[in-house]
């Protein structure tokens, strides 16, 4: 379903902007889109939103996180296990997030970029933001 929603996004047939984001960027947008597909289809009277970490749906269990600013300029080990100093000293405000369960307390899980990355594409290629 997710190659689906990019095949849609690179041809026009849907806009960028999805109302249940913020973002306009393709990761996060045909994601959302194919997993809201998915359980449409497969569990129509479980929410996306509403749900935990964990959302059993059909044949899938989904597990669901959330990416959000570090918290760089807070004191403590938390702090320094959410934002080690390469993230906070690095020039670049991209290495500056991560990826957190949902609910409270979240925890860091992961980040999405690696911390020595100085683009939002990492010169990966495949970026544009034209």
């Amino acid at each position: 379903e997710t190659v689906e929603q990019i095949r849609k996004w690179y041809s026009g047939e849907v806009p960028h902007q999805d109302p249940d984001t913020k973002s306009e960027w393709l990761g996060p947008v045909t994601m959302l889109r194919a997993v809201r597909k998915v359980m449409q289809r497969e569990c129509p009277k479980l929410s996306l939103q509403r749900g935990g970490e964990t959302i059993a749906c059909g044949p899938h269990v989904l597990r669901v996180f959330q990416e959000r600013a570090l918290e760089c300029w807070s004191r403590g080990p938390a702090a320094i296990e959410e934002c080690p100093p390469s993230r906070r000293m690095s020039r670049f405000p991209g290495v500056r997030y991560g990826i957190f369960t949902r609910g409270k307390p979240s925890r860091i899980v992961a980040w999405p970029r690696f911390a020595a990355c100085g683009t939002w594409g990492c010169e990966a290629g495949g970026w544009d933001e034209g």
